[in-house]
């Protein structure tokens, strides 16, 4: 260690201490918090074995440099139980190291986090008396804090209160002028521009007392631009929890006026902080905690800004740092490159403060480290988490140059193997994972998590063609984890494309998607269920037509009206319709139940009689119409589009499916549900959509009913009503009823007929 320095290196030393020959070395132990300027550590002297903190502060400039000499000229001179002490700083380069009294029981804002609801009127009475007393001797010695928050409340190892992080105090007449501190706990007059005065620190003292008892500050569900409407303009109203004495000690900090605030001598004197209820010694001990390097932290103390704490480009200054107070000059020694990369190699002693790695060592050591440990034939798991970590760390505060560093070093091929890691990059760089093999059968199995596995998959679409994707796919996607995360876009949107493009997901996907136990989930919100029936209706046509070309015949022999492929399911019921003079005059066998023979439907193109080749899975129907309850409740009607789509695709020229769903009350209630919420929406093109797949689902009923329902009639007299474009469809399955009463049994229907007011039908007609 040396025990001199040049003197560009040194601030503010006299002659006799330069002259010193005493030297003081710390030990960093640990980070315990991130400030507004950096970090802070705890450090222990190692001669005398006093624990201190030590709050590091990277400056680039000498402007930056004044700010913080401000900062360490004000506190220098403070003195009393309740302000945080100053030890004295240290100058290395372009960073300084301000040593401060160590506070053992962190911060009053992590006491509070700890608590359900926020502390007591008792509990916190003791802590807001010394915050007072440390506020009267601050602003006696004319001092602003600016900042007064429980978080720059520190508590000792007694729970003795520490006014801590004087980044932003001024003094008094100084640069009072200017806007410093945090927004929830300002005062109106600094939110204003209008200039802080100690004063200033007695509303935030306010806000701080709301925040001990409700774990929150005032107004602390709103946005920064209605917090400055809300402080400067509206009476804040306490919870009716409290006391009236609390009530009237709030009032008197939140006066608009500053002004006409008490100061904190006064308050001091207020009934709610002098009052007998006062808690007693033995009741604070309770929050008193012992602490060790492994558990302790200051959690929110200082982490309450984002900062950017990427190293330093001066950070590979190596002069040693020098600080002198009482005749003595004190180095701090942190590990050299060199130890702190040895350490990384080590699965034994895994490196814990990266901040002083990111410090000391390039990015280019560590990354190429890194790459080294991981091309072993065996990575201790502990090496994983590590580095793991270092990544994180990375992203967090440092903009992940080291990744970057990593890639352009050829790093990803090491890391592909290890799930851990790659979920540092799978978001970001994707692409080139998948560039680096990790989409390679053997590697891709060691993924599980379902959103790196699903993010991978979406990915791997848009690098390689949609036949080859798809192939991949069936040979290596997990089906079971895809619809297990339905709730994920990602599973959406490749559901959607299988559902398009793949052949094969109308056999492997469809068995696997009607499972009632996936039902819940499908209709935990409108986007899930949407995207799972438009994938059915996608698996069926993309099915059907695959059906089609394998059983329609040449080109050559279809007649000339013919169509040899068929684009949607609307195609069928935009061809040639049934007219109610050909449902009449249609020769129907003798049985009730007409035969599914293609035949029987002369009038059909070629592309529609394939459609009879169709094999649904087993249990479909039953699946699908179990929706019907749920969806009466939907009030979107894309979702509605796809669903009713799909019952027209399930129930279309199936006899035996249509008669199931004739004699489903259930359908028809929907039905009317859909009429409802139409009539409420502006999307008239979708509308019609739902209209016309109803009207041909219900005029195919009508064509194969074996039986008669009084639901249908009333449905189709609806629609005459509507007198619109399903009039028709109307008119045409009363039509149909009437000849299916007349050619089966006319006894028995006859009374169904007249308890659906037939009659009506044609009195409507005379009246239009």
């Amino acid at each position: 260690m040396m025990n001199s320095m040049a003197d560009t290196d040194r601030v503010n030393l006299t002659p006799i201490q330069r002259a010193s020959e005493k030297s003081v070395q710390y030990h960093l132990k640990q980070v315990i918090g991130r400030g507004s300027y950096g970090v802070v550590y705890k450090a222990i002297n190692k001669h005398t074995d006093q624990v201190v903190a030590i709050k590091e502060i990277v400056y680039e400039s000498d402007e930056e440099l004044n700010d913080i000499m401000a900062e360490i000229s004000l506190l220098k001179n403070l003195n009393h139980d309740n302000i945080v002490k100053y030890h004295g700083f240290i100058r290395k380069s372009y960073e300084l190291y301000i040593l401060l009294e160590y506070c053992a029981n962190g911060s009053l804002r992590r006491l509070i986090s700890r608590s359900s609801t926020g502390l007591s009127e008792n509990e916190s009475k003791s802590y807001v008396t010394q915050t007072l007393l440390g506020l009267k001797y601050l602003h006696g010695e004319g001092v602003i804090h600016r900042d007064i928050k429980a978080a720059n409340i520190l508590l000792s190892a007694d729970n003795t209160v520490k006014l801590a992080d004087f980044g932003v105090s001024t003094i008094v007449n100084s640069s009072a002028l200017t806007l410093a501190g945090t927004l929830n706990w300002m005062a109106p007059e600094i939110l204003g521009n209008r200039g802080a005065s100690t004063l200033s620190d007695i509303w935030s003292l306010g806000a701080t007392v709301v925040e001990m008892l409700t774990k929150n500050p005032p107004y602390h569900n709103l946005t920064d631009a209605n917090i400055y409407y809300a402080v400067e303009n509206d009476t804040y109203y306490p919870p009716s929890s409290f006391s009236e004495s609390l009530k009237d000690f709030l009032s008197k900090c939140f006066v608009k006026n500053m002004y006409k605030r008490p100061t904190a001598d006064q308050l001091l004197k207020h009934a709610w902080i002098t009052s007998t209820e006062n808690v007693k010694d033995d009741k604070l001990n309770k929050f008193k905690e012992d602490f060790t390097d492994a558990d302790y932290h200051w959690d929110a103390d200082f982490q309450e800004q984002k900062l950017d704490l990427s190293p330093s480009k001066f950070s590979s200054a190596t002069a040693p740092a020098a600080w002198t107070e009482n005749n003595q000059e004190m180095d701090i020694i942190p590990p050299t490159e060199s130890q702190l990369l040895s350490q990384l190699k080590s699965s034994s002693k895994p490196l814990t403060d990266l901040h002083i790695l990111f410090n000391v060592c390039s990015l280019e050591n560590i990354a190429d480290t890194l790459i080294e440990c991981l091309l072993r034939t065996s990575v201790a798991a502990q090496l994983i988490t590590t580095f793991g970590s270092i990544f994180a760390y990375d992203i967090q505060h440092n903009h992940s140059r080291l990744r970057l560093k990593f890639i352009a070093m050829g790093g990803i091929p090491s890391i592909v193997k290890f799930e851990h890691l790659v979920k540092y990059f799978v978001i970001d760089y994707s692409q080139t994972l998948i560039e680096c093999g990790i989409m390679y059968p053997p590697i891709f199995a060691l993924l599980k998590t379902p959103k790196y596995v699903l993010e991978l998959v979406y990915r791997f679409y848009d690098l390689t063609s949609t036949v080859f994707w798809c192939h991949w796919c069936s040979k290596h996607l997990n089906l079971s984890l895809l619809l297990s995360n339905i709730h994920e876009r990602r599973a959406q949107s490749i559901l959607l494309k299988l559902s398009s493009y793949a052949p094969w997901s109308f056999d492997k996907v469809l068995p696997s998607l009607i499972n009632y136990k996936l039902k819940k989930k499908i209709l935990t919100n409108p986007q899930i269920t949407y995207v799972v029936f438009k994938s059915i209706n996608y698996m069926i046509t993309t099915n059907d037509d695959k059906t089609h070309k394998s059983a329609a015949p040449s080109s050559s022999s279809l007649p000339l009206s013919s169509s040899p492929t068929r684009n949607s399911p609307l195609n069928s019921v935009q061809s040639p319709s049934r007219s109610p003079v050909h449902s009449l005059m249609a020769t129907r066998p003798s049985s009730p139940t007409r035969h599914k023979s293609v035949s029987n439907f002369p009038h059909l193109t070629i592309s529609s009689k394939s459609r009879l080749l169709i094999d649904l899975p087993e249990g479909f129907f039953t699946w699908l119409t179990s929706f019907f309850v749920d969806m009466a409740q939907i009030k979107d009607l894309p979702v509605l589009k796809y669903f009713i789509k799909l019952c027209y695709l399930t129930v279309h020229l199936n006899n035996t499916l249509l008669n199931d769903l004739l004699d489903n009350n259930a359908f028809f209630v929907l039905i009317q549900n859909i009429d409802t919420i139409i009539l409420s929406n502006d999307d008239k093109k979708t509308a019609a959509f739902i209209w016309k797949q109803i009207t041909a689902i219900c005029v195919d009923m009508s064509l194969d009913m074996e039986r008669m329902n009084p639901s249908l009639f009333s449905t189709a007299i609806n629609f005459i009503r509507r007198r619109d474009y399903t009039s028709i469809s109307g008119l045409e399955i009363i039509l149909n009823c009437l000849h299916f009463t007349l050619r089966n049994a006319p006894d028995d229907v006859a009374s169904t007929m007249s308890s659906a007011d037939s009659h009506s039908v044609f009195l409507h007609k005379n009246q239009r």
